[in-house]
């Protein structure tokens, strides 16, 4: 090449051997000499003249001046090929070789003394670029080569003489081949109007037809798609339907898989309905020789003559007990003094009252029911009386809210600054005297009282 001659000597005067290295100017022997600081001698042109005819320069190496070492030549320069003047001579220069190589027209070389100095440039008129290859820079080299200008194989296609790239294509008609499927066609067109493909009414989107069209160039080669073969019929006798699994249509296939033939099976006698067993059902036994009816009130009660009614008032009363071994309480709703209320078939009444009821019957008339418990929510029987207006008064438990003694019947007197006791019977007060001590007079009330009302208690009367 060209331009490793211009590059590749010592820079040493009479040295002809090539440098160390790209970096370098001299070769290995010179630029050991200068890396452990030994003299050379200057460097300066050999004395006379340049060998080659007419050639004024002085000599370099081998007897030739820069130009024409560099240029392996030992003939004038008019005598090369790239002259303008070659008369006839069939020699040319290394340099007029590269451009004969890379297929470039022929020019005049630059016969500076001073270019051999440099780097060579690239051969094509007015580039200075460094050289690549076939004595043109990296430019014109690839320019050269993308048209088949350095050999080797040319593009398959017609009309084109780019070099070939891939599967004897140049990289255009390749890119063709894969974005389009086809040589002659330029480039793509996207929404660029209706589809190409006769008839189609689309619009175009890729390589001027609509993605139908296109999903079956890609996938058949061809916009049309292709004729599928017919199907056989079906296998099974008499059946003129297409076969559509292992030879038999959809009908007989099925049938195959659940009968093991193609046929239906002969349907079983049908069965003697037999009646319900539940007296009076006139239906049909399905299960367990009841009717569909009786059959479900079964399932969902556990009786096949079940049905629905409405609870007694007893039923619901007691749902609303809880019992215990002391008192009864009753769970629902209780009034400001305590007491719970009953709605009966009848009416609405106490609880209390409709317990012992319940199991004692009607209440006397002029009598009230008493709760020996002195708890108004319990409903036991055992825990409640009748009683007259009267005693039921008397058997009240605890003092008044407005009492200071903390005893029924106690009050203070203060005329005599004495606790006074005094019991109410009948509408009449009855006195039991007047005592230092508060609990004193408590005791005599209860003697009092039990004197009046002639009754037992386990109360105290407090």
């Amino acid at each position: 090449m060209t331009g490793r001659h211009l590059v590749d000597m010592c820079s040493y005067t009479g040295c002809d051997r090539t440098i160390r290295s790209h970096t370098s100017r001299f070769c290995a022997d010179h630029e050991a000499q200068l890396e452990h600081g030994a003299e050379s001698r200057p460097l300066k042109p050999q004395s006379g003249q340049c060998c080659v005819v007419e050639c004024t320069e002085s000599r370099w190496s081998e007897g030739r001046c820069q130009h024409h070492h560099a240029s392996g030549s030992t003939a004038e320069p008019s005598s090369c090929l790239g002259s303008e003047d070659p008369q006839g001579i069939e020699t040319d220069c290394r340099g007029h070789t590269a451009q004969v190589e890379a297929r470039a027209p022929l020019t005049r070389l630059d016969t500076t003394p001073g270019r051999a100095t440099t780097k060579a440039g690239c051969t094509e008129p007015n580039c200075d670029h460094p050289v690549k290859g076939h004595g043109l820079c990296k430019k014109h080299y690839d320019r050269a080569k993308r048209h088949g200008l350095l050999g080797g194989p040319v593009c398959a296609a017609e009309n084109c003489d780019r070099a070939a790239y891939s599967n004897g294509y140049c990289t255009l008609h390749v890119q063709r081949l894969r974005s389009h499927g086809d040589l002659e066609r330029g480039r793509r067109i996207i929404n660029g109007g209706p589809c190409a493909v006769d008839g189609c009414p689309k619009i175009a989107t890729i390589g001027g037809m609509c993605s139908m069209h296109n999903a079956r160039r890609k996938k058949y080669g061809t916009t049309e798609l292709p004729t599928r073969p017919p199907k056989p019929p079906c296998d099974a006798s008499g059946c003129d339907k297409v076969s559509v699994t292992a030879g038999y249509c959809d009908l007989h296939y099925r049938r195959l898989r659940r009968y093991g033939s193609t046929e239906l099976p002969p349907k079983p006698k049908p069965k003697t309905p037999s009646p319900c067993s539940i007296d009076g059902c006139t239906r049909n036994a399905v299960a367990r020789s009841w009717c569909r009816p009786h059959y479900n009130m079964w399932r969902a009660h556990g009786d096949p003559v079940w049905t629905a009614r409405t609870p007694t008032s007893e039923e619901r009363f007691w749902r609303m007990v809880k019992k215990s071994d002391g008192c009864w309480l009753w769970q629902g709703r209780l009034n400001t003094e305590g007491y719970a209320r009953f709605k009966t078939d009848s009416g609405t009444i106490a609880a209390h009252r409709f317990a012992w009821q319940t199991v004692n019957g009607p209440i006397p008339p002029g009598y009230q029911i008493d709760h020996i418990c002195h708890t108004p929510a319990c409903v036991r029987p055992d825990h409640l009386r009748p009683a007259e207006p009267g005693w039921n008064s008397a058997y009240r438990q605890g003092p008044n809210s407005n009492n200071i003694s903390g005893y029924r019947g106690v009050t203070w007197h203060k005329a005599s600054k004495k606790w006074r006791a005094r019991v109410g019977h009948m509408g009449k007060n009855y006195d039991a005297g007047a005592f230092d001590d508060p609990y004193q007079a408590h005791l005599a009330v209860v003697a009092k009282r039990r004197e009046l009302h002639h009754w037992e208690s386990p109360d105290n009367g407090g």
